[in-house]
């Protein structure tokens, strides 16, 4: 008696994401809570690129007090702008 081949169907699912990022982050400026000044502040991201360092070197320039951030309430770390 022949054998009987078995059949199997494959299916596949393919899931894409999409990243948008905004060439040029939306400028937010103010008077810093740290030293008083006007400045402009930035997310730690922004604030590596504008000064074309890494964001761990950021951070550690952060904790050596060479520059300044300060939290938002809504828990955003923002690095001021106004100085270096």
């Amino acid at each position: 008696m022949p054998r009987k081949s078995k059949k199997y169907k494959v299916t596949t699912r393919t899931d894409e994401v999409i990243v948008l990022r905004r060439s040029r982050p939306r400028a937010n400026f103010g008077t810093c809570p740290v030293c008083q000044r006007i400045a402009e502040f930035l997310p730690l991201d922004s604030a590596a690129a504008r000064l074309q360092l890494g964001e761990l070197e950021v951070i550690r320039l952060l904790h050596e007090k060479a520059i300044h951030a300060f939290e938002t309430e809504d828990g955003q770390l923002l690095v001021c702008g106004g100085e270096r």
